[in-house]
């Protein structure tokens, strides 16, 4: 099928789509020699190369280079006429699918013979995929395209897989549908996450892996969106859709999400589907959509219950820890929501322990004064209410000192006990500053 496709050769060529008029007429019916039109068709393919540029350019240059009546012969008599054709071509492209043009020759009976790499996104189509394909021509336009004998049957299979490209595109359009109708769930009522529930369940793989944090880090696996979307249900958040769309690989929406009333603007995200489920979800990756979805997690993901809240909170809890001046003041109130009165933090290096009243008062008296300041490096959900950690304390002079620790929480989603490993050595140091 004429796909659209990268060109080996499009160095010698010039960009076919342009805006101005003279351009997009350049291979017009007055343009009849060979020459001409096999230049067009070469044009035709150098501009397309399975980005989303090329899919909506698809149809104009299509309407260009191929004739109204044109038609794609097929074995078994399953013939593509104009629009089936751009339905077909249309949905490949949509999916990121493009062709090679590996030569094109004068037959000189007044037809051209262009042999044509394609490569479509179905599952169990060849990533080489070469055809020899006859073209025929009529008021300066395609107007007949069919394969050479011997490639008949691979080029009806090729359409075929073009053709399932519009079957996926139909599915993932249905999916979208589905996700577009648990956004609205969120109106911001009462029940907006027991409306959501069974869409999540239906259209999110057990897999899924949601993406935040401008280091790209794992936010949620399956469950933990789960509650992070019973929070932003439970504080009367309301996410509205403002675009939705179908992309090559899956689905991208732009949501405007309010949390405690404040309007926190368009977000861009995209997800990844799989065997007709959500797998991965984040943020496109620009600065605005980066911090739109940062916001919305830390807004919403620090009211959640269970580990989503609790590692929301502890990342928090950590990042008031500064080194700046004041960084006491502003860490305060984070300390009862992390901590509970009864922690016991344990030392493995030698059994030593300390209370809730000795951390506190070392980080106040000790820690934050010295401009010391903690990254968290990594967190592990090892379920049951416990959590491992890697945290790099970084103390004045100092290029950092990582070490690992095991946090056990209560039902009250409270952290009643911590072990660590090479702390020890750390908290002597920091009571020495």
């Amino acid at each position: 099928i004429i796909m659209v496709i990268k060109n080996i050769n499009s160095s010698n060529t010039t960009a076919y789509i342009s805006t101005s008029t003279s351009a997009n007429n350049k291979h017009d019916a007055s343009s009849t020699s060979m020459a001409d039109l096999m230049e067009m068709l070469t044009d035709y393919f150098a501009n397309f190369d399975g980005s989303e540029r090329a899919a909506s350019d698809f149809q104009e240059a299509f309407r260009v280079a191929f004739h109204p009546d044109v038609v794609i012969e097929v074995s078994g008599g399953n013939h593509l006429d104009y629009d089936a054709a751009v339905e077909c071509i249309q949905a490949a492209c949509d999916k990121g699918g493009y062709a090679d043009l590996v030569d094109i020759s004068d037959n000189a009976d007044g037809t051209a013979t262009m042999v044509i790499n394609n490569h479509i996104p179905v599952d169990g189509a060849p990533t080489d995929d070469v055809t020899n394909q006859i073209v025929y021509f009529q008021d300066g336009k395609v107007i007949r395209v069919r394969a050479k004998e011997t490639d008949a049957t691979q080029f009806g299979q090729m359409v075929a897989n073009c053709q399932q490209c519009v079957v996926d595109k139909s599915k993932m359009e249905s999916l979208l549908a589905r996700y577009t109708a648990m956004i609205n769930c969120f109106d911001g009522s009462a029940d907006a996450y027991a409306k959501a529930e069974l869409i999540i369940d239906e259209i999110f793989s057990r897999d899924l892996a949601i993406y935040a944090n401008k280091d790209g880090s794992q936010v949620f696996d399956f469950e933990g969106f789960k509650s992070f979307a019973a929070a932003f249900s439970r504080e009367g958040s309301v996410a509205k859709i403002e675009d939705a769309k179908v992309v090559s690989n899956g689905i991208r929406v732009v949501i405007r999400n309010i949390v405690d009333g404040v309007d926190q603007g368009p977000c861009a995200q995209v997800g990844t589907v799989k065997y007709g489920k959500i797998v991965r979800w984040s943020a496109v990756q620009d600065a605005a959509s980066l911090n739109s979805f940062d916001t919305l997690v830390s807004s919403v993901a620090t009211k959640a219950d269970g580990v989503v809240g609790n590692i929301q909170r502890l990342r928090e809890y950590l990042a008031a820890l500064d080194g700046k001046p004041g960084a006491f003041d502003r860490f305060e109130k984070h300390i009862d929501r992390v901590l509970a009165k009864d922690i016991v933090w344990c030392n493995d290096d030698d059994g030593s322990t300390m209370n809730y009243d000795e951390i506190v008062a070392t980080l106040r008296d000790k820690y934050v004064p010295s401009g010391c300041y903690p990254v968290l490096e990594s967190v592990e959900d090892n379920g049951d209410g416990i959590l491992t950690v890697v945290i790099n304390n970084h103390l004045p002079g100092e290029k950092g000192d990582a070490t690992r620790q095991v946090l056990y929480y209560g039902d009250d989603d409270l952290l009643h006990k911590l072990v660590s490993t090479g702390l020890l050595e750390t908290f002597e140091r920091v009571k020495e500053l």
